[in-house]
């Protein structure tokens, strides 16, 4: 992959990285317990880009619930399992292919700029902690692109996304408001939708943390019972 330059970061103001309640200098995430009465789940929420001290403390959330008999559910969608052409797609609508790699390059740029030693958030890192029972309870890459496709219409690809490098950033992306709705609605529900029907007592959850809110707006609506744990 092409060094992305600090003054090349496709990444500008309203993007999800740069949405005011994400904090770069946090060296641990938000952990919120849920419950309906009989079952627990606990929200780790998770940001693609930050120091390496808040991926290793939510590495620990997730170990230390897991050995308390929680079940991981976690967020990836596998962008690179598209074809070609749906993986140009993709990129249009964020300029970069949203995937560990290229948040690794982006990091890099974006900790240049702030004067911070960012990294990327490393999938792979969260899965196997305590056992095998982790879930991706994430859309598959095919849906992902249909439901953003029927929310905004069939994405046109230019000459220049055609050409650039899929591991490249193109100059321009679609605007955040088309599409975003489609990809933070399609996901939430689907995660709640999973959580709602899942076997499990206990479960623990590594999603972004814009997905949160909505996310436990669904659960309500699946079961009004559902509400936060206040902290003693």
């Amino acid at each position: 992959m092409s060094e992305l330059k600090a003054d090349q970061n496709p990444v500008q103001p309203g993007d999800p990285m740069t949405e005011p309640q994400i904090d770069f200098q946090a060296t641990a995430p938000a952990v919120t317990d849920y419950t309906n009465g009989s079952r627990q789940v606990r929200f780790v929420a998770i940001q693609h880009i930050a120091l390496a001290a808040f991926y290793d403390a939510a590495i620990a959330a997730v170990r230390e619930a897991q050995r308390d008999g929680y079940i991981h559910f976690y967020e990836f969608v596998d962008m690179y399992r598209l074809d070609d052409i749906g993986q140009r797609k993709v990129r249009r609508l964020t300029q970069f292919m949203p995937m560990p790699d290229v948040y690794e390059e982006l990091a890099q740029a974006l900790g240049q700029q702030l004067g911070l030693p960012l990294v990327a958030q490393q999938f792979d890192a969260f899965i196997g902690l305590v056992n095998d029972t982790d879930v991706n309870a994430d859309l598959a890459p095919e849906d992902f692109l249909r439901r953003v496709e029927t929310a905004i219409g069939p994405i046109e690809l230019t000459q220049e996304d055609l050409d650039t490098p899929i591991s490249e950033a193109v100059s321009q992306g679609i605007p955040q408001e088309r599409w975003m709705p489609a990809v933070l609605d399609g996901r939430n529900a689907n995660l709640a939708a999973m959580v709602h029907a899942s076997e499990h007592e206990r479960i623990v959850i590594t999603y972004g943390a814009a997905h949160e809110p909505g996310w436990f707006s669904e659960m309500q609506k699946l079961d009004p019972s559902w509400g936060r744990v206040t902290p003693a």
